[in-house]
């Protein structure tokens, strides 16, 4: 009840105009029940996101183990883009309260520097040109800039496609550049859909 509250509070109002009183009034919930789960709003409005973070997390595992993708079972490696548009369909009125224009901002340095520290290490990994180290920050800056702006809007105009339809045309103009740059066939974590 708290979260959903915080939720629609900000898409009602914006981020900044909600508080805690506020998310209380309209769950009917009381004050000593909110601070036994959480320490803020913030800290609620971050309790649903957990579940991509975790899912990250695992992905994460896979690929730091290994030196490289040719090392790992293709059948463990996730389309982890794919993934977290579906997260984020299902999630759509968290998201949109999180990175819509409603949200005052404040998520998405957070959610931009989270995705960064995977991007980085996945393309390093998958990499077989030797990149330096500018130019593997300038295609994990991009890639992560062009993902994220791509789902501030998906959020902000209600989903107008699927997760599946923005994934296969968001890979077919980011694809052609990083399989180019990164000196491979293929993006084998980006299996291709039909």
């Amino acid at each position: 009840m708290l979260e959903e509250a915080c939720i629609a509070l900000i898409l009602e109002r914006g981020y900044e105009a909600v508080t805690i009183q506020d998310i209380l009034d309209r769950a009917n919930v009381g004050r000593s029940t909110f601070y036994s789960h959480y320490t803020d709003k913030e800290a609620l409005l971050m309790s649903r996101f957990q579940a991509l973070q975790q899912a990250f997390e695992e992905h994460a595992r896979i690929i730091f183990e290994h030196e490289s993708f040719d090392q790992i079972d293709p059948q463990t490696i996730t389309n982890l883009p794919l993934m977290m548009l579906k997260y984020v369909e299902h999630e759509h009125r968290l998201f949109k309260a999180m990175l819509g224009k409603n949200s005052g901002g404040n998520h998405l340095n957070y959610q931009r520097e989270y995705l960064l520290k995977y991007v980085r290490v996945i393309l390093k990994r998958v990499a077989k040109t030797q990149l330096a180290a500018y130019e593997l920050e300038v295609v994990s800056q991009s890639t992560a800039s062009v993902f994220l702006s791509i789902l501030v809007w998906w959020v902000d105009s209600d989903m107008p496609c699927s997760a599946e339809e923005l994934f296969r045309l968001v890979m077919r103009l980011v694809e052609p550049g990083l399989v180019e740059v990164l000196g491979i066939p293929a993006l084998p974590f980006f299996p291709h859909t039909t």
